[in-house]
Order: C-alpha cells, then sequence, then structure tokens
C-alpha cells in the first residue's frame, strides 16, 4: 500500500484557529463520552448524582438529609438512579 503526504501550510492565526478548534471539539467529545458513561451505569457516587439529576452537592446533600437513599460501602457513598427516581417521585406536587 503506497502512502501519501500532503502538506499545508497556514498563516500563524489560521493555524491558531485551528489549534483551538481541534482542542474544543475534542474536550466536547471526551465530556460526551464521560456523560454517556454515567448514563449507563446504575450506581453514581455522589458528585455524579448531583450532575446527573443537574443540582449542586450541597442540595443533594440536603435530599440525603430528607430521605434520599444511598448505599455506603467502606466509605463511598452511592445513589442508584432508582432511589433518585422514586426520591423525585415522593414529592412530586
Amino acid at each position: 500500500m503506497e502512502v501519501s503526504s500532503i502538506a499545508v501550510r497556514l498563516d500563524p492565526e489560521m493555524d491558531k484557529t485551528l489549534r483551538e478548534y481541534i482542542c474544543t471539539v475534542t474536550r466536547e467529545s471526551i465530556d460526551l463520552v464521560r456523560k454517556e458513561a454515567s448514563l449507563s451505569k446504575e450506581w453514581l457516587r455522589k458528585g455524579e448524582a448531583s450532575k446527573f439529576i443537574g443540582i449542586s452537592p450541597k442540595i443533594l446533600n440536603d435530599w440525603i438529609d430528607k430521605g434520599l437513599k444511598t448505599s455506603v460501602v467502606e466509605g463511598v457513598t452511592l445513589i442508584s438512579k432508582n432511589s433518585i427516581t422514586e426520591f423525585l417521585i415522593e414529592h412530586e406536587i
């Protein structure tokens, strides 16, 4: 198989813009994969749970104090998505 190469020369401003664009697209892709990975998990750590619900960690702690069920194993607090759903349904108005 023959390999060809092409050289492209950009002025410094275009080079900078292209590099920034590639970095932005890469960051967004990584963030998307991380988000999708957490969506497929049934059990979430507290930080993941607060992001999943779209609330601050403080509000999540308040919800835990108000009865949101958690599991603690060797100091790690985990919250199931089912527990979150049940808690939200219980607090529907």
